[in-house]
């Protein structure tokens, strides 16, 4: 059974931004998954993923990092989309991921933001690789903006 942890990403981009500026970074998680089979080789799982960003970005936002997401896996891989949140209950950016079928990569997107983040929009993209124990990788890029 493969269960693509899709501990992403998302709003990783947590940057402060003034124009539209390029950011990058990884995520490492540890995950929570519960799969049920539905079949031979299909069944669907639920994740739920805390861990750590790393960027090169001095103002990123502080810890903690969570993401919950679910999805479905056939002989084709899996798929699936869920949501990350980065920051503390004032400071704090939430943002929306989604992984196509078969694929290791998937899109991101800025949902909303709150206190200093406040207005920060932006999208990209991730690749996840999964490790041992439950841990995953997930690295990050794309643009974020304030207005």
């Amino acid at each position: 059974m493969k269960v693509l942890i899709l501990a992403l990403i998302g709003a990783s981009t947590i940057a402060t931004a003034v124009a539209a500026e390029k950011v990058s970074g990884n995520n490492y998680m540890l995950a929570d998954v519960k799969a049920w089979p539905t079949g031979e080789t299909t069944g669907y799982w639920m994740s739920s993923t805390k861990g750590v960003r790393v960027s090169d970005d001095p103002d990123a936002l502080p810890e903690p990092t969570e993401c919950d997401g679910a999805g479905y896996w056939d002989a084709n891989g899996d798929w699936g989309e869920g949501i990350c949140r980065y920051g503390d209950a004032t400071d704090f950016v939430l943002s929306s991921y989604k992984v196509e079928k078969g694929a290791k990569t998937g899109v991101w997107e800025i949902l909303q933001a709150g206190g200093k983040y406040e207005g920060l929009t932006g999208s990209g993209t991730f690749e996840s690789t999964r490790g041992q124990r439950g841990a995953s990788v997930s690295a990050w890029e794309g643009e974020v903006s304030m207005p």
